[in-house]
């Protein structure tokens, strides 16, 4: 559909710049697009759009952040465990050693 704005003069004539400033339309759906009304409830819709996939991502990378941060706390806590437990496999050894020769100096003490 062409648009033209005609400008006082004679009826039949077009200006040059009438011409030059006409709009085109083309309706690329063919009168099937739906528009969003600009109501409220259609510019929250339009909002919801746009809002819901990006609070998703957000709560999936804060999700994933946090994972990230207890496993990191966690293999500290290993670590520390680990740590600990090979300091206290000597003390283990020594008691275990003691108690094969405790029984043996007890049994060698007239009585």
């Amino acid at each position: 559909m062409r648009i033209i704005n005609r400008q006082s003069g004679h009826p039949g004539r077009r200006s040059r710049a009438s011409t030059i400033n006409s709009t085109y339309t083309i309706d690329l759906l063919k009168g099937e697009g739906i528009p969003i009304r600009c109501r409220p409830g259609g510019i929250a819709f339009a909002c919801l759009i746009a809002v819901v996939p990006f609070l998703v991502g957000v709560g999936a990378t804060s999700f994933y952040l946090d994972s990230e941060i207890v496993i990191a706390i966690q293999n500290q806590q290993v670590s520390r465990l680990t740590t600990a437990v090979a300091g206290l496999a000597d003390a283990v050894r020594q008691k275990e050693r003691w108690r094969r020769k405790r029984p043996r100096q007890l049994t060698s003490c007239p009585m």
